[in-house]
């Protein structure tokens, strides 16, 4: 149940991607000049809005299914990697969780090192959108 929300996370963020790709290949969206969060595609005419939305969509949730993922409590991962342990494993990992404590330091460290892995998945997902242009 804990990758529950993580999966919804990637499923919007396929679901983006699917669209984001099949916009350039039908030729409603070009390739911008430069890339951002918000900016992965441009509409060949017309408002930007609709791009926006699809890439924030993109990004943000492959970020939050990624973040989400850390084997960190209280994150989703963390109950992921229980359910992987071995019992014996499993029940000292979930009483070792269940501290509030443990609950912020997790989520200190989390917010520590997620930054650095925002810019390679971001890189990822570019390669994924763009496989033969290279944006840096």
């Amino acid at each position: 149940m804990a990758a529950a929300g993580p999966f919804g996370n990637f499923l919007i963020a396929f679901t983006a991607f699917v669209v984001l790709r099949s916009g350039l290949s039908l030729g409603w969206f070009v390739a911008p000049e430069s890339v951002s969060l918000d900016s992965i595609v441009e509409l060949a005419k017309g408002p930007s809005y609709i791009t926006t939305m699809l890439s924030v969509l993109l990004i943000q949730n492959v970020f939050l299914g990624t973040f989400n993922l850390l084997p960190l409590p209280p994150l989703d991962g963390s109950a992921v990697l229980g359910g992987l342990l071995p019992e014996r494993h499993a029940i000292a990992m979930r009483e070792f969780s269940s501290s509030g404590m443990m609950s912020m330091v997790g989520l200190l460290v989390a917010w520590q090192v997620f930054p650095a892995v925002t810019d390679p998945l971001f890189s990822l997902v570019l390669r994924a959108v763009y496989p033969d242009a290279s944006y840096s």
